[in-house]
């Protein structure tokens, strides 16, 4: 026979001196601690069990009592002892016939006691079994029936003491049936109402089911841990799959794993999870994506990356916005849970995906939850993704999710190089500066600063680098070049001392934007009047000190400027410079005779000019030739600005680019009425500005405070 209250069997085996009978896994009844029986249910159960012997099947057992009655892990009672069990209808029942031989007589009615058979087979079967069960009642609450005439009241509930007097009467008429003691008021107890629905939950419909799930929930934490574990748990993880209930039940099934220890909610909840996720009830799925922050850590990263995953991101390109919007919410919270593979590949990819999503708040929480998986990203994938992703956000029509993109700008500024800081982020930002929208227009201001400053801090960083005698970070500055801290280059750098360089050493390009090597500078007329203490030098030294930038350069006219170029174009106390016509910053000088000259590499990184192959120290210092003809007299030296001797020129050399002096006709030497020296290309490096006429400013930007979370909540729960 097989019933839920009777203990199930499995399988047995006979030997010639001994049978062997498997069951399912129990205790037996006396050995289980009192305060740990859960009495209400268990004496249901046995009702049930004897009412399903006595009345469906017309049987009687005969062998009610403590040794016939073991109790499962989950503290569900279940009958045993059948070998009694028979039909009083029979010629020869085996009752009758080994009654007294098997069962104590003190747990026998007195009519079996007495052998009064005619009056065992004229009764009912549940006569017999109403009295030992009786005796079972008197035991479960006072201990061992003693053996005497009669019975005691002593521990039996008040609700139940009348029902047990009449299970023991000794008239056989007076004993009740089971299904009358199902109505006693002392079942009615929660956990006797909960098995009840459980047992027939396939039969009920979903309002009930509902409203049963709902009253669960409420009183869920009153049941005995063990019974919500093996009795509860399993038919609602049923109900759950086949039943129709979905969501309520599984916030039941939830609630029911908090309380357990890490091993057991692997071992019973974890198997639910993975099938919820392979459910196609949508419902579920938003219900499990909402419930993920609760049960995420107790998931065995093996079983999210095997088991979950696949089903878990069907949801980002789900149909329904309501969907694709818990899934996208959710996945921060799967994060550590996800091997470097889905990473990198598969969840930046549906991030993607979604910032083309039509819904504005989708889009605005992809661009958040990029910025915020940004840290757990490889180098490869933040150069791949990262600024053309946020890029995109910036030129999001929702003004919610541009914010959001300068937002996960600012948290990944960490992560985003200097020049892509310089030639892609700030031209982006730039639009927002003057957005519709003014949170965003702010926002905008704050981050832009932001990265200035940081710009700022590794200009001055890489400078520094070569001040102290190495190459910069990006090999701006040739290593070995003398720092004057005296003038400034653009944006506040230090400029550098004249150095030579020779044709077969030529300073290396520069390689960083911010730090430029030698300017060139072109212009067809200049006007120029200057007194002796005139801080401009336009090649030669003057009474200040300012230094020609000569040397193996060769090039005339190539200087450094030691006055900023707002003072270009404006007289002041010390000097007055106009220019017209001009293509560059310094005047052009009449060009120098013909001389060999070695091109820098054709394209070189000073502006491709053509300089002396051999010169020594370049057209404006003195040479051997010039101190054998004036003895190192020194008032006999010539004009700085005078041209060398046609004596001392070399033959143009077949790659010059340079201009000879036949070709050009003479120009009036303005500053020294000497005759002019040769036109060619001048090159000079300028202090303090970027380009003639603007200049840039020096005073340090306020920095923006970093978010130290983000701030999503003024919209982001509208979606």
């Amino acid at each position: 026979m097989r019933h839920p209250t009777l203990l199930k069997f499995v399988d047995g085996v006979e030997t010639e001196k001994e049978i062997y009978i498997a069951t399912e896994p129990v205790q037996p009844l006396s050995a289980i601690p009192k305060d740990s029986l859960i009495i209400q249910w268990g004496l249901w159960s046995l009702i049930n069990a004897i009412k399903f012997i006595n009345t469906d099947c017309g049987l009687v057992h005969g062998n009610i009592t403590r040794s016939s009655v073991y109790v499962t892990a989950s503290g569900e009672w279940k009958l045993a002892g059948w070998e009694l069990c028979c039909s009083l209808q029979e010629d020869n029942p085996i009752f009758i016939a080994s009654a007294l031989k098997w069962v104590d007589d003190k747990y026998l009615p007195p009519e079996v006691r007495k052998a009064s058979w005619s009056i065992v087979k004229s009764n009912p079967p549940f006569v017999v079994d109403s009295w030992t069960f009786g005796t079972l009642i008197y035991e479960i609450f006072n201990g061992i029936l003693p053996r005497q005439d009669g019975f005691s009241n002593g521990s039996i509930p008040p609700q139940l003491l009348g029902t047990f007097q009449r299970l023991v009467a000794d008239d056989p008429r007076q004993r009740p049936s089971m299904p009358l003691l199902e109505t006693n008021p002392y079942f009615d107890h929660p956990i006797v109402y909960t098995v009840k629905f459980l047992d027939q939950i396939s039969l009920k419909e979903k309002p009930e089911k509902e409203e049963f799930i709902k009253h669960l929930l409420a009183n869920v934490d009153q049941l005995p841990p063990a019974f919500r574990l093996h009795k509860v748990l399993p038919e609602i993880a049923n109900a759950l799959e086949f039943g129709g209930i979905g969501p309520p039940a599984l916030n039941l099934i939830m609630k029911m794993g908090k309380a357990l220890p890490p091993p057991e909610y692997e071992k019973h909840i974890v198997p639910i999870i993975v099938r919820a996720f392979a459910m196609p009830d949508r419902s579920i799925r938003v219900t499990l994506c909402n419930a993920l922050t609760d049960f995420v850590e107790l998931l065995p990263e093996n079983v999210v990356n095997e088991k979950i995953w696949s089903h878990f991101a069907a949801g980002f390109m789900d149909i329904h916005a309501l969907v694709r919007e818990a899934t996208l919410r959710a996945i921060l919270a799967l994060l550590p849970k996800l091997s470097s593979k889905i990473l990198n590949n598969d969840v930046v990819n549906y991030l993607g995906k979604l910032q083309s999503d039509e819904e504005a708040g989708i889009r605005t929480n992809a661009v958040i939850c990029l910025g915020k998986l940004v840290p757990n990203l490889s180098a490869s994938t933040l150069k791949k993704f990262l600024i053309p992703g946020l890029s995109r956000a910036l030129k999001d029509p929702f003004p919610p999710a541009r914010h959001a993109g300068l937002l996960a700008l600012t948290a990944s500024s960490s992560h985003i190089t200097s020049p892509d800081l310089a030639t892609q982020i700030i031209p982006a930002i730039g639009p927002l500066l003057i957005d519709p929208d003014k949170k965003t227009r702010m926002n905008a201001i704050k981050t832009i600063n932001i990265f200035i400053k940081k710009l700022t801090e590794e200009a001055e960083s890489m400078v520094q680098q070569v001040a102290d005698g190495g190459a910069g970070t990006n090999g701006a500055v040739p290593a070995g070049v003398p720092m004057n801290h005296s003038a400034s280059l653009p944006g506040g750098l230090p400029s550098t001392q004249p150095t030579s360089y020779s044709s077969k050493n030529p300073p290396p390009p520069s390689t960083n934007p911010l730090v430029p090597a030698v300017i060139p500078s072109y212009s067809n007329s200049v006007n120029n009047s200057a007194n002796n203490n005139s801080n401009n030098s336009f090649g030669g030294f003057n009474g200040n000190g300012s230094s020609e930038l000569t040397g193996s350069f060769g090039a005339y006219g190539t200087t450094v400027a030691s006055n900023p170029i707002s003072s270009f174009g404006r007289s002041n106390s010390s000097s007055a410079l106009k220019t017209s016509n001009s293509g560059g910053f310094m005047p052009a000088l009449p060009p120098p005779p013909p001389a060999p000259a070695t091109n820098f590499g054709g394209t070189n990184g000073v502006g491709g000019m053509s300089l002396p192959s051999k010169g020594k120290n370049g057209w404006d210092d003195f040479d051997d030739f010039e101190n054998s003809v004036i003895g190192n007299n020194p008032a006999q030296s010539r004009n700085p600005l005078q041209p060398k001797p046609a004596t001392v020129a070399k033959k143009p050399s077949p790659k010059s680019t340079r201009t000879s002096q036949s070709q050009q006709p003479p120009q009036q030497n303005l500053f020294t009425g000497l005759p002019p020296p040769p036109a060619g290309p001048t090159t000079s490096i300028m202090q303090n500005s970027m380009a003639y006429g603007t200049s840039m400013s020096t005073t340090p930007v306020k920095p923006a405070v970093l978010p130290s979370a983000w701030d999503d909540s003024s919209w982001d729960d509208k979606f």
